[in-house]
């Protein structure tokens, strides 16, 4: 349930009378704020409520784990060794490989959001008119309980599939893999809460998300490169999470590297992985820019997702 508290008393001990029984300090700081509670108490225990409701939901949680281990076994067998002897003949196959990973992820997360949240928010929406919880309190208490989560499945999909497709060696390198994967999945939810804070349900954002996913998978930096884009669309790209992401990946396997082309008998076969860089326009920005890039995105989006619940929400209460 969302509901959280209540200005009833009642001698069962629920969220609602643990909520509103607050300490003497938390119960003077929230009146002044026309609310029972702090804002930092009632996101303690909003981030307790929904710690629960994750933990409780075993078989979607045991269904998400095996759908990792499966998929991820799935991709490694694919792409078996695919890296293998550090050679030009493989770019393209690790290239590949590497785009699908970001979209992979990409679609995971934002689904995994799309599908719930407008629902869930109309709840929210009327707690708040009845002046239960900010919406503050519930939006960042929701992010901070669902980042544990992703950060296994992604560490269970990176540990498969990075030593299956037999990627850089060295454990810097996998932690690079494995961080960007996780942003990639952030940046996607961010993204499904904007959506879903605009769509009047489920179905109206499976509408919507769609579009800017594949606009920004458009402009990822796989299909076309940046310098063989009209000049009055190439800017589009730099809004394009994908793109921050794929050229993490691409610089974390490629840069500084020497390649092996005795094996090239034709087509695009670099002797460098700075050529490689070169050749995908992945190289305009440095590492670090990426990551502190999609770090950017990944809390602007939830922002705007934010600001957006806070408009939706009634009118006659502006204290969040």
């Amino acid at each position: 349930a969302l509901a959280v508290p209540s200005t009833h008393t009642s001698t069962r001990d629920s969220p609602r009378n643990t909520l509103t029984g607050a300490a003497g300090a938390s119960l003077e700081a929230g009146r002044s704020s026309n609310y029972a509670t702090s804002w930092f108490y009632q996101f303690g225990r909003l981030c307790w409520r929904s710690f629960r409701s994750i933990t409780r939901e075993k078989d979607n949680n045991i269904a998400l784990l095996g759908q990792t281990i499966v998929f991820a076994l799935l991709i490694g067998c694919i792409w078996l060794n695919a890296a293998g002897p550090v050679s030009g003949k493989r770019i393209q196959s690790i290239a590949g490989y590497l785009y699908f990973v970001v979209i992979n992820q990409a679609f995971s997360g934002m689904f995994g959001i799309l599908f719930l949240f407008p629902s869930e928010r109309v709840v929210v929406l009327k707690e708040r008119g009845s002046r239960m919880y900010q919406i503050g309190a519930y939006f960042w208490s929701k992010t901070v309980t669902e980042l544990p989560r992703n950060l296994i499945v992604n560490m269970i999909f990176s540990l498969i599939t990075y030593f299956m497709v037999g990627l850089r060696g060295g454990g810097d390198h996998f932690f690079v893999y494995y961080v960007f994967t996780v942003l990639s999945m952030m940046s996607s939810e961010g993204l499904a809460y904007v959506v879903g804070a605009i769509a009047r349900d489920p179905q109206q954002g499976g509408a919507i998300a769609p579009a800017f996913i594949v606009m920004a998978m458009l402009f990822g930096g796989f299909f076309i490169g940046a310098n063989s884009m009209p000049v009055w669309l190439a800017w589009i790209r730099h809004l394009s999470f994908i793109k921050y992401a794929f050229a993490g990946l691409m610089q974390n396997e490629y840069e500084g590297r020497i390649l092996d082309t005795s094996a090239c008998t034709s087509g695009f076969c670099p002797a460098t992985g700075d050529g490689v860089l070169s050749f995908y326009s992945l190289d305009e920005v440095p590492f670090w820019a990426n990551f502190i890039i999609m770090l950017v995105m990944i809390v602007g989006l939830r922002l705007i997702a934010y600001a957006l619940l806070r408009r939706g929400g009634p009118k006659f209460d502006h204290t969040l």
